[in-house]
């Protein structure tokens, strides 16, 4: 008898020659004895084939450090005279395939890559993981790069995606082990990249739409989304308690009609209640971030149609378009009598006229203006008419 491990794949090869001493020939049980990794008796003279008229047994499904005695019993045709072979003992050095493989989240970063974050079985006999991307949740997946298995630990699995167009795809990703055998072996569970896009409304609003996130391990407690007015740098979060099953929001923006018109957000999405316990770096719940989704409001402008310079409002002593959302270096207002003289000019958006001439105040009656501006879009806008200035005592 002679037998071959294949540690790769997880198996015993057993040959034997034909015994040839029986009239009418032999037939064959294929036996082992078993005992685990402390030398304890889990089998003896267990039965892998019976009766068989082959030279040949392929023993699979073996346990990594147990040690197998194989034999072989010869018997006539009657069954009643028997020859036993040689023993044959291995312990088995089976490829240990990995029980853990999870990734617990992508990130869209601010230089534009998304980077995924895994864990790993540290005692798996795994050569590299192959990171896997594709634009449809059943595939095809693609490699998009190689990962070493780490020699030491944290055992994590850390990769940044620079080949990624965030701002405008989302992305399905997993990971896949290559064993020492070079043969794939436990596959990840997949996990997207969060996708946020921003519309602006007429109504001085925005509408944000983002994918759901999945898969973690737990489930999405809630997501938080934030916003930049114009080019503040500051992040503000504007809700905390939208549920996982909350992809939309509409933001009003009317008290910002003074800035610039330029709004980004961005969305994260919490974990909650992972089954493994598992937490990033900080001792934190998982957390998946978007990219930076904008959008840029064309310039509103407000004409009042009068304005008394004695008023007791303040707002209403002046007269000027109330601009909304334009490029200050493009503004131009210019005021004309009702005779076409050219009474009051600027070219600077917080400048209003104050109903003098010269110094003096301007008689009362209807005016007429030009205002040319342009849109942060980069549209020029023209628009003319006129209005009436009053001179009554409150």
């Amino acid at each position: 008898l002679g037998v071959y491990a294949d540690p790769c794949a997880g198996t015993t090869s057993l040959r034997w020659n034909d015994y040839l001493t029986f009239e009418g020939g032999a037939a064959y049980d294929v036996l082992v004895d078993i005992k685990d990794d402390q030398q304890n008796a889990v089998a003896v003279g267990q039965v892998l084939a019976a009766n068989t008229s082959e030279l040949t047994y392929e023993h699979s499904g073996l346990t990594n450090g147990f040690e197998y005695c194989y034999y072989i019993r010869a018997k006539d045709s009657t069954g009643l005279k028997t020859s036993t072979s040689n023993v044959e003992c291995i312990n088995s050095i089976v490829v240990k395939q990995s029980k853990l493989l999870y990734l617990a989240s992508t990130n869209v970063r601010s230089n534009g890559s998304i980077e995924l974050y895994g864990f790993y079985d540290k005692d798996a006999d795994v050569l590299s993981f192959s990171i896997e991307r594709s634009a449809d949740p059943l595939g095809p997946f693609i490699t998009i790069g190689t990962i070493q298995k780490p020699t030491q630990g944290p055992h994590i699995l850390k990769y940044s995606d620079y080949t990624a167009l965030p701002e405008s795809n989302r992305y399905y990703y997993r990971i896949s082990a290559t064993d020492v055998c070079g043969a794939q072996g436990k596959i990840s569970n997949v996990a997207t990249s969060i996708y946020l896009n921003v519309e602006e409304n007429g109504n001085a609003s925005n509408t944000i739409v983002w994918n759901k996130y999945y898969e973690y391990g737990g489930f999405v407690k809630r997501y938080k989304l934030y916003r930049q007015v114009d080019y503040s740098g500051t992040w503000d979060l504007i809700s905390s308690d939208l549920s996982e099953n909350d992809t939309v929001y509409e933001d009003n923006v009317s008290s910002f009609a003074k800035g610039e018109g330029r709004f980004c957000y961005y969305v994260v999405a919490e974990e909650g209640d992972n089954p493994l316990f598992f937490v990033d770096e900080s001792g934190n719940e998982f957390t998946s971030r978007s990219n930076e989704g904008c959008a840029i409001h064309d310039a509103r402008v407000f004409i009042p149609n009068a304005f008394n310079p004695l008023s007791a409002e303040v707002e209403n002593t002046v007269w000027g378009p109330q601009n909304v959302f334009a490029q200050e270096n493009s503004y131009n207002l210019e005021i004309y009598d009702r005779w076409g003289k050219r009474v009051f000019s600027t070219s600077e958006m917080n400048l209003h006229w104050d109903g003098r001439i010269n110094g003096n105040d301007a008689p009362m009656g209807v005016y007429n203006y030009y205002l040319k501006y342009s849109s942060l879009n980069g549209i020029i806008k023209e628009m003319r008419g006129s209005f009436t200035l009053f001179r009554n005592f409150p």
